[in-house]
């Protein structure tokens, strides 16, 4: 229902310029990960004794193994149902052929569960033999435990009353013990089997008790002891390979994810069909951002094991984290399959249905959700604000902004009329990103936008809504800024604030980047190395806020206020003194709490502050400092089928920035020079991407023109290869609404010429601004009809072409690597950050 959130600036840097979904029409709660309120279950460890088949261990049990620390399998604890709802992810059983190391009558979990009355009978009867036979009581202590029998522990100790074998009595009382929660009491049970058995004992036999201690080592949290229980059991028997994992996790929670990895890997050299290895690795490797590899490892588990929750889920969100949201669908409902009930796959699922174009079913999961939850507001807004991508028509458009008016008086009576529950945190995760593409004055809407989310950031966290005192400087003490983002890495937003960051004096300015991105890239990487603090935010909004606050800066930048969930409800907070919006999403937020907002000069109309709510502060030029990008050798025509001799009209933009009003200009065109071809890159979503295709042919057939080979798709690329297919293009056709910003300066930087027509607002005017900047005023149209003229006029000349280029190559240093604006943020931010 809504394009990727933070598309490139210009949208068609198709691959690495593509951010993680916004949460914004459909938000993606991707990041509510393992530890921060994953309902993907931890398990217990993996071990060889459970009386009974595995099933999940209590939500709230007293030592829950951590959910950062991967599952384990095997508990031997009692067998009982989860009391936080459904398991999400069904348990495995012990394989049934898994023999007992210790002489246990009919071994573990052989023959039939025995009648409970005919038990009952037998095991009084056993009892009351006299003298005691120690042999039939440990088979009847063994009947009950496989029956989860209240009485297997009295028949264990009447056993070993009886003089049964200390080494399986003990074991047996041990496993009683656990089954009825008593774990301090099995410890020395399973200690005496393990003593009084000695080395008369096999090796798989000391091994398996081992491994009991192990595990309720494991389960209070007693993780020096459970590794060294590990390290135990596998010297006596390396090929057990669900002790690997179960060592893995145990270091895993002692924070030596080094060793974990190497264990899991041997558990996987020893068992490469071992799912859950799989499983816990991805887990591991996507904790350090491995996104890619996580992925492989959740792949290999799904294909192992078909009943698997988490392999599925966990692929879905990783998919998602990397925009691969096409590919995420299919795991993410094959885990809802598994688990109706299970909220955050639900809600990812819809957020994935709406990014891939399955509007209607995306709604429908939305209001379903809603309903369930009215304080849901994730899924009230998502149901009542969604807004399509692309638009069949103007009259579409406007249908669709009028329902989005009246879903927000919707959510403005929930908001007003909700009653605070004790312990409610603020919860909204959803980001307004579409709205802005409608090419309209979005001024009264944004601020009932902010309105609502103000009212419930009062409701839920008065206290980060109070005023903030400027902080005591000592003289000559440097400003503290603060920048927050998810987008700051490699994508738009990053290339044109990184600087802000990289550049701000360190002499006067101590900068904190706080990163609201689960990835890792070389923009982060640099970004983070040239801050004074670098911090991954979490993705619970209000401890984010929190956070925020407790850092005590004077001045909190918010470069992109639309483009992700976290960032478009923080301005609701008062986080610092003095709060700034930038353009990295070119329209006015709406928040009260927003004390300034950053600009272009030269991008800005004449009456560009009547479309902000707060102050508008212009910088010079393109307001930052733009490095040159790398520009390669052009790509062949030919590798994409395009023909040689016929002029190319490339219009670089995701499809979603493409208006409806931009279809007849190109109709125009395409009547003016019949053997023009028309290009377009494809979304990731063949659905939008056909979407489009559809409504360009609905125009043409108005116009009476006939599909004639003038349209292509051209595939997505990584930015090296968007910049070297830019340069088949005869001319670049900028968007009206809203104008390229990142592709119109790879388009410039190349000395490709672009076309283009300012429109009312900002955002429909950055292409303008640089053309200006760089005295190329000629292809500046100033209506329709001159666009379409200047279009067939630098596309039917080569000559013309040429010149065009050179004066653009020679130029470029009008735009590109200034450092005017650095001087003026620092200035400005001097000023009012001291006041």
């Amino acid at each position: 229902m809504s394009a990727p959130a933070r598309p490139p600036e210009g949208g068609a840097n198709p691959s690495p310029e593509r951010a993680e979904p916004a949460n914004r029409t459909h938000p993606l709660p991707l990041e509510r990960g393992r530890g921060e309120g994953s309902s993907t279950p931890a398990r217990p460890p993996e071990g060889g004794a459970s009386p009974s088949p595995e099933r999940a261990e209590p939500a709230n049990r007293a030592h829950p193994l951590p959910l950062e620390g991967g599952r384990g399998e095997g508990s031997s604890t009692p067998a009982r149902p989860p009391e936080g709802g459904a398991n999400p992810s069904p348990e495995r059983a012990e394989p049934a052929n898994r023999t007992h190391p210790l002489p246990l009558e009919g071994g573990r979990g052989e023959g039939p569960s025995p009648d409970l009355a005919a038990f009952e009978r037998a095991a009084r009867a056993g009892l009351e033999q006299r003298p005691p036979d120690p042999e039939r009581l440990l088979a009847l202590a063994h009947a009950a435990l496989r029956s989860t029998h209240p009485w297997a522990s009295r028949l264990a100790r009447a056993a070993l009353a009886a003089g049964a074998a200390p080494a399986p009595a003990h074991y047996l009382l041990g496993l009683a013990l656990r089954q009825i929660g008593d774990l301090a009491g099995a410890e020395p049970a399973f200690k005496l089997a393990l003593t009084q058995g000695g080395e008369s004992l096999p090796a798989p036999a000391r091994a398996e008790l081992q491994e009991q201690l192990a595990q309720l080592a494991q389960q209070r949290g007693e993780f020096e002891a459970a590794i060294a229980a590990w390290r135990a059991v596998l010297a006596l028997c390396p090929e057990r390979t669900r002790s690997w994992n179960n060592l893995a996790m145990a270091l895993r929670a002692q924070g030596a994810n080094e060793a974990a990895e190497d264990a899991l890997r041997e558990a996987l050299r020893r068992d490469p069909a071992y799912a859950l290895a799989w499983v816990n690795l991805g887990e591991l490797l996507g904790a350090r951002f491995e996104l890619g590899a996580a992925i492989d490892a959740y792949a290999r588990a799904a294909s192992l094991d078909a009943r698997d929750f988490a392999a599925r889920y966990q692929l879905g969100r990783c998919l998602v984290r990397l925009n691969r949201y096409t590919e995420a669908e299919q795991p993410l409902r094959e885990a809802l399959a598994l688990a109706p009930e299970h909220a955050e796959a639900e809600a990812l699922l819809a957020g994935v249905l709406g990014q891939v174009g399955a509007v209607e079913e995306a709604r429908t999961l939305h209001r379903a959700m809603a309903l369930r939850q009215p304080s849901n507001w994730h899924a009230q807004a998502a149901f009542r604000l969604a807004l399509p991508d692309l638009y069949a028509s103007a009259a579409h458009l406007r249908e669709a902004r009028a329902a989005y008016s009246a879903g927000l008086a919707d959510l403005e009576g929930l908001v007003d009329a909700h009653q605070t529950r004790q312990g409610e945190r603020f919860e909204l995760h959803y980001a307004n990103f579409a709205l802005a593409y409608q090419g309209m004055d979005d001024l009264a809407l944004q601020k009932r936008w902010a309105g609502l989310v103000e009212t419930l950031a009062r409701k839920t966290a008065a206290q980060l809504c109070a005023p903030l005192a400027r902080r005591a400087r000592p003289p000559g003490g440097r400003l503290r800024v603060g920048f927050v983002s998810s987008m700051l890495r490699a994508h738009t937003v990053g290339h044109y604030f990184g600087a802000w960051i990289k550049d701000l004096d360190a002499a006067r300015f101590e900068v904190h980047y706080y990163n609201l991105f689960r990835g890792n890239d070389a923009v982060v990487e640099a970004l983070s190395a040239a801050a004074a603090r670098s911090q991954r935010l979490p993705s619970a909004v209000q401890a984010a806020a929190e956070l925020l606050r407790a850092a005590e800066l004077d001045v909190l930048v918010f470069p992109d206020v639309g483009m992700d969930y976290i960032a478009s409800v923080l301005p609701a907070f008062r986080l610092a003194p003095l709060q700034i919006a930038a353009w990295g999403h070119p329209v006015t937020t709406g928040f009260a709490n927003i004390d300034a907002y950053l600009s272009c000069q030269d991008m800005e109309p004449a009456a560009g502050a009547a479309h902000y709510r707060e102050p508008l502060v212009l910088l010079p030029g393109i307001g930052t400092r733009y490095a040159l990008p790398f520009i390669p050798e052009a790509a062949v025509r030919a590798d994409f089928g395009l023909p040689e001799g016929r002029r190319l009209y490339l219009n670089p933009q995701s499809l979603f920035k493409i208006h409806p009003d931009n279809d007849a200009v190109l109709c125009d065109l395409m009547i003016e020079d019949p053997e023009g071809v028309f290009l377009f890159f494809r979304d990731f979503s063949p659905t939008k991407t056909q979407a489009f295709a559809d409504r360009l042919a609905r125009a043409m057939r108005e116009r009476g023109l006939d599909p004639r080979g003038q349209i292509k798709f051209l595939p997505r690329s990584d930015a090296v290869g968007f910049r070297a297919m830019l340069q088949m293009a005869d001319v670049v056709l900028d968007t009206m609404h809203w104008s390229g910003g990142n592709t119109s300066l790879d388009a410039l930087a190349a000395g490709v010429p672009l076309v283009t027509l300012p429109g009312e607002f900002m955002r429909g005017r950055q292409s303008a601004a640089m053309l200006r900047a760089m005295g190329i005023h000629e292809l500046i149209a100033r209506n329709g009809e001159e666009y379409r003229r200047l279009a067939l006029s630098v596309a039917g000349d080569a000559g013309y072409r040429a010149v065009l280029r050179r004066r653009i190559l020679a130029a470029r240093g009008a735009v590109f690597d200034r450092s005017e604006a650095i001087e003026a943020l620092a200035r400005f931010l001097e000023e009012r950050g001291s006041a």
